[in-house]
């Protein structure tokens, strides 16, 4: 149960994050100006305050080089799936691609079951298809309650749904390797998976800003430091959950969870912070939502 809790927290902190980015959508600030100082703060935070360094000055090379390689890689994965979650939501329905993209929740719940003998049990296979369908609802909302202009797509709906595909399949294989050294038993007693993690989103980000250099200004610092912070107790909890899930055979409950979590607490943000409509296919995600939450609880 406690597990289930840091997850859950770690899913409000992912919307604190996306709080921040709405807010730099809705004023013009651009994304890459945010991502990169975020990353850059994320990762100095996690450098001075993570690391045990007595513990890896004195630790085996050869398990912490495997576990760095991990999370380093999936860090590079996670940020060309959200990346080319962008390039679908530009190219087609914005709804459908960020509810596709985020479905990508099924791939570790999948591995966790098919690979690494974790039940696969009635409730576990509900639960996640209330957040699945609670996603869809959502996704579908989006775009249906906005009042903005929508985007200019580019290219054929056929392009559009081949990139909201890939960006599931891009996201899901993230998360199938953040959760391994879980499902592994890889220790971390040195806690260097957050810092490997932000590195490899620092290498995709920097390299894209590299491309098309932008200053940023006093505002969109700011934000990225405080979605810096947000970012680091997130995976804090999202890393201390999956360990104590992980001995219990619950570990592909992780994502469902965590993201079940985020879209929930941004949704009601949206509602009565922006006071955005709210319409019966919000009220059907937010059911199915929580019950879907409740269903992986009461799996365990």
């Amino acid at each position: 149960m406690m597990g289930l809790m840091m997850l859950v927290l770690a899913g409000l902190g992912w919307a604190v994050n996306g709080v921040l980015i709405s807010y730099t959508a809705r004023h013009g600030i651009s994304a890459v100006t945010v991502l990169v100082p975020q990353m850059l703060t994320a990762l100095v935070l996690a450098l001075i305050l993570v690391p045990d360094y007595q513990t890896l000055a004195t630790g085996q090379a050869r398990p912490l080089l495997q576990l760095i390689a991990l999370l380093l890689g999936a860090g590079v994965v996670n940020a060309c799936g959200i990346l080319n979650l962008q390039r679908a939501m530009s190219a087609g329905h914005n709804g459908v691609a960020w509810a596709v993209g985020h479905s990508a929740l099924i791939v570790p719940f999948l591995a966790g079951t098919l690979l690494f003998g974790e039940p696969f049990s009635p409730l576990r296979v509900l639960g996640v298809a209330g957040i699945v369908c609670s996603l869809m609802a959502f996704g579908l909302a989006r775009d249906n309650s906005s009042g903005e202009r929508p985007l200019p797509k580019v290219g054929s709906p056929l392009r559009a749904s081949r990139l909201a595909l890939a960006a599931m399949l891009i996201l899901g294989a993230a998360q199938t390797l953040l959760s391994l050294p879980s499902h592994l038993g890889l220790s971390d007693g040195a806690r260097v998976r957050v810092p490997a993690m932000y590195l490899g989103h620092l290498v995709v980000y920097v390299g894209l800003w590299l491309r098309h250099p932008e200053t940023p200004n006093r505002r969109s610092l700011s934000f990225s430091a405080i979605s810096g912070v947000a970012a680091v107790v997130s995976s804090l909890l999202l890393f201390q959950g999956l360990d104590r899930l992980a001995p219990e055979h619950m570990a592909s409950l992780c994502f469902p969870v965590a993201i079940g979590s985020c879209i929930l607490s941004f949704s009601a943000y949206s509602v009565v912070a922006l006071r955005e409509p709210f319409t019966r296919r919000q009220a059907f995600g937010m059911v199915t939502g929580f019950l879907g939450i409740g269903c992986l609880g009461a799996s365990g």
